[in-house]
């Protein structure tokens, strides 16, 4: 069986009613879901896109730009991120700025390599866009 929680409300209204399912299984099902999702970065990918472009060493819009160290996983990092607490910014974006604990790329303000890298997203937290260093740095 699916998780009760991708059923149709029709469908859990049968079950409910026929008590091969409880109220408390739905809700538990429904808790593990936010629970497994809550903090996700949705990463789409024409913004993927433009931080591959911009801020990794295949891109070809790297001028001035802070890049990614080769070999790391853009993808997981920007995932990663998920799991701090973001700062809202003035334009309601949210910015997730994280310490990877290692040299993760190059940031163009500080000149040097850095182990924080900054993920933007919207209030939807739909990713716009992932940079090696801090905002505003």
């Amino acid at each position: 069986m699916s998780e009760l929680c991708d059923l149709s409300a029709v469908e859990l209204r049968r079950l409910i009613g026929r008590k091969k399912v409880s109220p408390l299984e739905l809700l538990d099902s429904c808790l593990r879901r936010i629970r497994a999702t809550d903090g996700a970065i949705n990463v789409m990918t024409k913004q993927l896109g433009h931080v591959i472009q911009r801020h990794t060493i295949v891109g070809t819009q790297t001028a001035n730009a802070s890049i990614f160290r080769a070999g790391e996983n853009v993808v997981s990092l920007i995932k990663d991120a998920g799991r701090v607490t973001p700062t809202q910014q003035a334009n309601g974006r949210l910015a997730f700025v994280v310490d990877a604990g290692r040299a993760i790329g190059y940031d163009r303000a500080s000149g040097g390599p850095t182990a924080f890298y900054t993920v933007i997203t919207d209030a939807g937290r739909n990713l716009i866009t992932a940079f090696p260093g801090r905002p505003g740095m």
